[in-house]
């Protein structure tokens, strides 16, 4: 698990989550992955705290993104100050849906695109 200096959080650190995962595309740019959604967490402003949200770090053959996908309905979205401060920020949010035949009856689908400018 990382474990940052800087993270003021109080939360215990799940021994079984190692902080980030690493996915590779198929031959037509589909992916996809398997977690839980994240809990909110507290800021450095006492009384503010950021949304439930996922990050994404995407490289392409020429360029990356760095990007991070919130989830409708979420009631924190609308004081989170990174989402706030986004152009386009209804481009972030998700919604979650049922899921499809053959996944576990219990568990939610996000189909979420990422597209890098000049892949």
């Amino acid at each position: 698990m990382l474990a940052f200096a800087n993270d003021l959080n109080p939360a215990p650190l799940d021994p079984f989550f190692q902080g980030y995962g690493v996915q590779l595309t198929d031959a037509q740019g589909r992916y996809g992955f398997k977690t839980i959604k994240p809990g909110d967490y507290p800021t450095m402003i006492p009384g503010l705290r950021r949304a439930p949200h996922i990050h994404f770090h995407v490289t392409g053959r020429i360029a990356r993104l760095v990007t991070q996908m919130y989830f409708d309905g979420d009631q924190l979205n609308d004081q989170d100050p990174l989402l706030q401060c986004t152009q386009g920020k209804e481009r972030l949010i998700v919604k979650l849906q049922p899921p499809t035949p053959g996944l576990e009856p219990e568990s939610l689908v996000a189909d979420w695109d990422i597209v890098i400018p000049q892949g």
